[in-house]
């Protein structure tokens, strides 16, 4: 319905901020016989997106916030989590920004980032099953998926730990039932 449509929308939104600066931001999808189709890199460089003052501080870029937002907003819509439950990127890098000079690295809910004197930011997914979610749907938005190709499955859906026994308590086989 609407719904999917809005955010299937915001995920090619942030694709697109993603994939639009580096051709290193882009790489051939594995086992796609032409090249149409691609995915997001697991680092990602965004030029332009910090700035350092005359005073020795970094900033935020002017209008650039909103672009940080969107990514944010559609790995939530992908990961199934509330926006105002996490650490945004642009909120861990004015973390940063006010205790620490210079370039940096901080961490938000979804990526490392890493910020440089020349005003980029380096994002590096810190969850594999997120990055691949995010490129399953923005693949699947575009159509650039085969009829059928399932979406990638969790770590935690394919390895499921053996639990081990307390001592005091017998050993009894568990089943972990994923929704």
């Amino acid at each position: 319905g609407a719904y999917a449509e809005l955010f299937d929308t915001a995920i090619l939104d942030a694709f697109d901020t993603m994939t639009k600066y580096h051709k290193e931001n882009r790489i051939y999808f594995e086992g796609w016989k032409s090249n149409e189709c691609w995915r997001v890199n697991r680092k990602v460089v965004l030029p332009y997106h910090v700035e350092l003052w005359d005073s020795g501080s970094f900033h935020l870029r002017y209008g650039n916030e909103p672009a940080l937002t969107d990514i944010d907003r559609a790995l939530c819509v992908v990961m199934n989590q509330r926006f105002d439950r996490i650490l945004t990127v642009s909120q861990a890098l004015r973390d940063a920004f006010a205790q620490q000079a210079g370039p940096g690295r901080t961490t938000s809910t979804f990526f490392e980032v890493r910020y440089f004197k020349k005003g980029t930011i380096h994002l590096q997914f810190l969850d594999e099953d997120v990055w691949k979610h995010f490129n399953y749907r923005a693949a699947k938005a575009r159509n650039w998926l085969p009829p059928g190709t399932p979406a990638p499955k969790s770590r935690a859906e394919s390895v499921v730990p053996e639990p081990t026994p307390e001592p005091s308590q017998p050993y009894i086989q568990m089943q972990v039932a994923l929704v």
